[in-house]
Parts: structure tokens; C-alpha cells; sequence
């Protein structure tokens, strides 16, 4: 804007001083009808109120101090109490794991041989049905095993193919353990481990109950000599340290109230000490306040009450009301400044309102702007509910009101989805109108069955048309065959394309070799070729993404975006949108310098 106000705190100035001016008519009336409050009463008051205030600031100060002090020696005898029973702790830790481990070794060995000795007498090959029935040798491969707080574990039995052929628990019996490998990968490991070695140990996260907290187990595993089976001893071993842990808990309970005691003890006779001193410096400034504050308000009682009446008379609106120059040194400059503030507000409120009126219709205007560039974009998703054979998200994040940037995807014939993203030259408004232009020219020449580079030819021609702006727009378009995976795609000065395969597999191709739309006219544009497997992520985004930088200017970069959709891999599309807008917003601090654009496809493994 030009020849006025622009900022946001000249139009909420305009708000409120609407809103305060009629306020102030019926203070002001209110306070003509009580004369009886001189303004000398109002400033020995408030002076007293600043001494009482001083004075009992003096005596909490004091409070604080004495409690800070006392928080202090709190402090410092918890923190010698603590490490004390933290190095008693982290002994008995040591020793009881020792000693656990080897007694859960002790209980798998023992386990072992008895069933060896057992099995000896039952004929080969085994029959799993008669072994799990087997009274004598399932009380054996199921035994629970108990610590010092009680039982804490149990013993199973496995074949080395992993079958669990004894259980104590039934919903286990008879399942094979490797249908656990991706909820516990540190127990099939270990597991895995026992098929091939005579004793294996090792711990593992597990959770035993469905909501439970995950909790660390230690578990020994060793081969029943002569046969195919595992015994698997396993327990809880943070349960051996429980007495111990009640025992060093309750011994620091004591001590540290006993020394809480005693430092609660010596405070509380300092504050009965120091109540006495700050009630004598209370005494001594109420006194020293009286005087002064009788002296000050008669000295500048008068020059402020008729500065009082003026700002009264300004509140109302009578810009005119001028003061006399009498007083102190500083009262004479304020009602100097005061005489020259009714013209400059006059001059001001003139602008004020014109500036506002101009405002309000421009926002207004742009508005209207977003919610139009927004419809055009999709909206819905799941876009096509009644296509099974992949899975879509993608989302604008404008870095001004509107945004240059865009998406848009449809299919151009029965089993071919056009997808696009877009980056137009420039921001806000200009970039937005381009954008809208680019974004229903590019549904309309893809959208009729012509060849991908004829389209894209034909919309750049149209573009470079009457272009005075010499704005452009980078482009990728693919089209997508939903029943192969096959992909025809198209990079006008674009970013490559991203394929992401697994977590430790990601691909880019579709390197641009043609330049924008709307920037050179009659150009031949290249096509390629890819195919997306089942299971596999196509990442478009536009440069709002790897150039958005830090309030440091340190670039987020293709390596940290590459880095992200490798750890996120297994995510769905939206959730894997939201993960990426999320990083970026907190590495920008909030302070989006450019349109972010994402679009995410993935081909399914299986229809739903």
C-alpha cells in the first residue's frame, strides 16, 4: 500500500480505540459526579500503597530467601542420600543378575535332562499329538520357575523348526514361533540362535499381557540331547531385585525425613529471626512514604489533573483541548507534547479509516482468492473408493495467502490415472492466477486421449502465448496404469520422481531433460518409461520441500526427505504426508518461506 498505514497494529489501534471511546463516555461521566476524590488523595494513597507494598515485598523477599536456602540443604543431603542408595542399588543389581541368569540356566539344564531320560523310551519319529498329551512330560516342559519374589517365568519346549510343541499357556501350544518374528524380533532371534547351538542366552522385550507395558525377559535355551527339541527357561529377571529395592527404597525414606526434619527445623527458627527485622525496615519505610508521598502530590497534583481532564476531553473525541505549561521540568514537556497530539490524531484517525476501509475490501478479495484456488485442487480422499489397486494422498501448504504450487490427478481413460504436480514461478497472487490457468489447461489437453508429450507441447504453446510476465511453470506428469504399475511420465524442469521400495530401497528417475511450461515456445518434449512395483510408494514434491531451510538457513535437502520416507516406509500415504509436513514445520519454526507440494501413490500389494 501507498500513502498510508500498512500494519497490523495501526488497524487493531482503530479497533479499540472505537471500542475504548465509548467506554470512556460513561467512565468520564461517573467520574464527574464524584469530585470528592482529589487527585492528591488518589497519590498519598498510592504512594502508601507503594510502601506498604515495598514493605511487605522486604518480608516475602526474606521468606523466599530462608526457603530457598532451606530447598537447598533439601537438595543436597537427597542427592548424598540418593547416590548412596543408587551405588547400593546398582550392586545388588549386578550380583542378583549374575546369580538370576544362572539359576534360569540351572532350571533349563535340569529341564533337559529329565526329558531326555524320558524321551529315550518313547519310540521315533516322535508323534507331536502323543507327546502333548503326555501327562509326565508336559508337567516337566512347563514347570514354572520361581525367584525371590514368587514365580517369574516359565518353561516351554520347541522343536528346531521353532513349533512350540509344550506350553504353559494353550494359545501358544502348537503355533510356531516364527509367527512372532516382526512383534518380537529380539526372541525369534535368540531362538533362531537355539536351532543350531546346544545353549543359548540371551534377553528379549516382551509383552505378556494384551495393554501391558513391555518389560525385559532373560531366557536359556538348551538341546534335549538325541532329539529334535528346544527346552526354553524364561523369566522376568527384574523380579529378583524387588526385596532389595524395598529394602534400599525404605532405608532412604528414612534418612532423607530425618534430614528433612532437622533442615525444616533450623528454618523455621531464621524466619522467626528475620519476621523481626523486616517488620522494623516495614515500620521505618511506611513512615518515610508518608512524608514524601504528601510532599509529591502537592507539588504535582494540579498540572496532572489538568492534564487528566484533557486526555478526558481527547477520549471523547475533541481533538482541540489544549493545557497550560505549568510544573516540574518533565509535567511542562508532557503538556507540551500533549498541545501538538490533537492535530496529529485528527491527521491520523483521517488516514486510519480510509486505510482500513482499503484493507478490509483487499482481504476480503483474497479471501475469496484462496477459497477459489482451493476448490480447484482436489479435496476428497479416498479420491476413487471403487479402485482397489492403489492408495493416494497429496496436499498444498501455501507460504502466502495462495499458493503457486499444485496438484491435481484424474483418469484419462478406464485404467489410466494422470497424476501431476506443479511449481509455478513466483508467489501469492500472480502465482496463484498462473497456477489456476496451468492447472485446468493441463486436465483439459491430458484428459483427451492425446499422447503425453503432444499434450504437454500443446499446453506449453498455449502458455507462451501473450506471457509479458515471462512467468513458467516446472512439471511432472506420469500417467499411471493402475492394473501394471506401468508409468509414462513426463519432467519439464522438474524434480526427479521417487520410488520408495522398502526401507532400505529407494529410487529416483524421470531426470529432467526439457525446460518449463510457458518459458520457450515449439519445444519437443521427452517422455519415459517406469514401472512401480506392488507394494512400492511414488513420491512427487515440489522444491518447497528440500529448499525450505532452518531459521539457521540450514537446507532440509533431498538426504533428510530420503531419510525420512526410508524410516517411514511402512506408513500409509496420508500418514506418511502428515510425518513430512509435521518435520518440516518444526524445522522451519513455523515460518514457511515457500508452497510446499506433496503427492504420494501407492501401488497395493493385494486389493483391500
Amino acid at each position: 500500500m501507498k500513502g498510508g498505514i500498512s500494519e497490523r497494529t495501526d488497524y487493531k489501534f482503530f479497533c479499540y480505540y472505537k471500542i475504548i471511546s465509548s467506554e470512556r463516555l460513561q467512565l468520564n461521566k461517573n467520574r464527574r459526579d464524584n469530585d470528592k476524590m482529589k487527585i492528591r488523595t488518589l497519590l498519598i494513597l498510592s504512594y502508601l500503597t507503594i510502601i506498604f507494598g515495598l514493605g511487605g515485598g522486604f518480608y516475602f523477599f526474606i521468606r523466599i530467601i530462608n526457603k530457598e536456602l532451606t530447598n537447598h540443604n533439601i537438595k543436597a543431603a537427597s542427592t548424598g542420600i540418593h547416590e548412596i542408595a543408587s551405588n547400593n542399588y546398582s550392586l545388588s543389581t549386578k550380583v542378583l543378575t549374575e546369580i538370576g541368569q544362572a539359576v534360569v540356566a540351572i532350571k533349563a539344564n535340569a529341564a533337559a535332562y529329565r526329558l531326555a531320560d524320558l524321551l529315550e523310551e518313547i519310540p521315533r519319529p516322535y508323534n507331536y499329538s502323543e507327546l502333548m498329551s503326555n501327562v509326565q512330560l508336559s508337567a516337566i516342559a512347563t514347570a514354572p520357575v520361581y525367584s525371590y519374589g514368587g514365580e517369574s517365568g516359565y518353561i516351554d519346549v520347541y522343536d528346531t523348526n521353532g513349533f512350540s510343541v509344550w506350553h504353559p499357556k494353550k494359545q501358544i501350544q502348537g503355533k510356531n514361533y516364527k509367527f512372532w518374528e516382526k512383534e518380537y524380533p529380539e526372541m525369534w532371534k535368540l531362538t533362531k540362535e537355539s536351532f543350531t547351538r546346544s545353549f543359548v542366552t540371551g534377553y528379549y522385550t516382551f509383552v505378556s499381557i494384551e495393554g501391558a507395558n513391555k518389560r525385559r525377559k532373560f531366557m536359556a535355551a538348551v538341546h534335549i540331547t538325541n532329539t529334535p527339541f528346544v527346552v526354553c527357561s524364561s523369566v522376568y529377571i527384574n523380579d529378583y531385585f524387588l526385596p532389595v529395592q524395598k529394602l534400599i527404597s525404605d532405608s532412604e525414606e528414612a534418612i532423607t525425613n530425618k534430614v528433612y526434619s532437622e533442615i525444616l527445623k533450623a528454618a523455621e527458627k531464621n524466619e522467626v529471626k528475620w519476621k523481626k527485622i523486616g517488620a522494623a525496615v516495614f515500620l521505618f519505610l511506611s513512615v518515610t512514604g508518608v512524608f514524601v508521598g504528601l510532599w509529591f502530590a502537592r507539588t504535582i497534583s494540579s498540572p496532572i489533573r489538568d492534564l487528566s481532564i484533557a486526555v478526558n476531553k481527547i477520549a471523547n473525541g475533541d481533538f482541540s483541548i489544549k493545557v497550560k505549561q505549568k510544573g516540574p521540568p518533565e509535567i511542562v514537556q508532557l503538556a507540551a507534547s500533549f498541545n501538538t497530539l490533537g492535530d496529529e490524531l485528527t491527521d491520523y484517525m483521517d488516514n486510519l479509516k480510509r486505510e482500513v476501509a482499503v484493507r478490509e475490501t483487499y482481504q476480503r478479495e483474497i479471501d475469496i482468492a484462496r477459497e477459489i484456488q482451493q476448490s480447484l485442487l482436489p479435496r476428497i480422499f479416498p479420491p476413487f473408493p471403487d479402485h482397489n489397486e492403489f492408495s493416494l494422498y497429496a496436499g498444498v501448504q501455501p507460504a502466502k495467502e495462495v499458493a503457486g504450487d499444485f496438484f491435481d490427478f484424474f483418469f484419462s481413460d478406464e485404467d489410466t490415472l494422470t497424476l501431476i504436480v506443479g511449481d509455478v514461478s513466483g508467489k501469492s497472487v500472480p502465482a496463484a492466477f498462473f497456477m489456476a490457468v496451468s492447472r485446468t489447461l493441463l486436465r483439459t489437453v491430458c484428459g483427451h486421449g492425446m499422447d503425453l508429450d503432444k499434450a504437454i507441447e500443446y499446453a506449453n504453446n498455449i502458455l507462451c502465448e501473450d506471457n509479458d510476465t515471462c512467468m513458467f511453470v516446472t512439471l511432472f506428469v506420469a500417467n499411471f496404469n493402475v492394473k501394471t504399475g506401468e508409468i509414462i511420465y513426463c519432467n519439464a524442469g522438474h524434480h526427479e520422481a521417487c520410488n520408495l521400495i522398502s526401507n532400505d530401497d529407494l529410487e529416483q528417475f524421470g531426470i529432467s531433460g526439457s525446460p518449463a511450461l510457458g518459458a520457450i515456445p515449439n519445444v519437443v518434449f521427452k517422455t519415459g518409461t517406469y514401472k512401480l512395483g506392488p507394494g512400492n510408494k511414488l513420491v512427487l514434491y515440489t522444491d518447497g520441500v528440500t529448499e525450505a531451510h532452518s531459521p539457521d538457513k540450514e537446507l532440509f535437502g533431498e538426504e533428510r526427505l530420503f531419510e525420512i520416507l526410508k524410516r517411514e516406509a511402512d506408513k500409509s500415504p496420508e500418514e506418511l504426508y502428515d510425518i513430512i509436513i509435521d518435520e518440516l514445520n518444526d524445522f522451519q519454526a513455523g515460518e514457511n518461506f515457500d508452497d510446499v507440494t506433496l503427492l504420494i501413490l501407492e501401488r497395493l500389494k493385494r486389493l483391500k
